[in-house]
């Protein structure tokens, strides 16, 4: 054996299937609340505070619809990346999916329960996305000046 074929041996490609890292939920949690507060940081800074309760009021927006549809694509029977998994069990935890000693999350495509968490999640969001809307329009409502 030449040394021309060791080194063509040793440079072939490795099989390109690997397991996915796991990713702890909490990580995934402490990163979406650190970009939110960079994001109203940004936001107090370039707008010297008048818009920082629109964009707050718009950064959960967009995380309701983010977790909302990651769920949504588990229902489905869609394929998840591991933060998304993480968004996704906000939604699917109370119902037994994707926590420990319960269902896996790839299991809850198509059940009924899963189906009710996720409306009940969808109205929940739209409360809450209701309600901070009507504080910012409407601050006399509650005292806020």
């Amino acid at each position: 054996m030449t040394r021309s074929s060791k080194s063509r041996r040793g440079r072939r490609k490795k099989s390109g299937k690997t397991d996915q890292a796991l990713r702890r939920d909490g990580a995934v949690y402490w990163s979406v609340l650190l970009i939110g507060v960079f994001v109203v940081a940004l936001a107090f800074l370039l707008s010297e505070g008048a818009f920082v309760p629109h964009v707050a009021i718009g950064f959960v927006a967009l995380l309701a619809v983010l977790i909302n549809a990651f769920a949504l694509r588990a229902f489905l029977g869609g394929r998840l990346m591991g933060w998304q998994q993480s968004l996704a069990r906000v939604t699917l935890r109370p119902v037994g999916y994707g926590r420990k000693g319960g269902k896996p999350l790839t299991a809850a495509h198509g059940q009924p329960e899963v189906r009710n968490a996720l409306i009940v999640s969808i109205v929940i969001s739209l409360l809450v996305i209701a309600a901070g809307t009507i504080l910012l329009l409407f601050p006399g409502l509650v005292g806020i000046e």
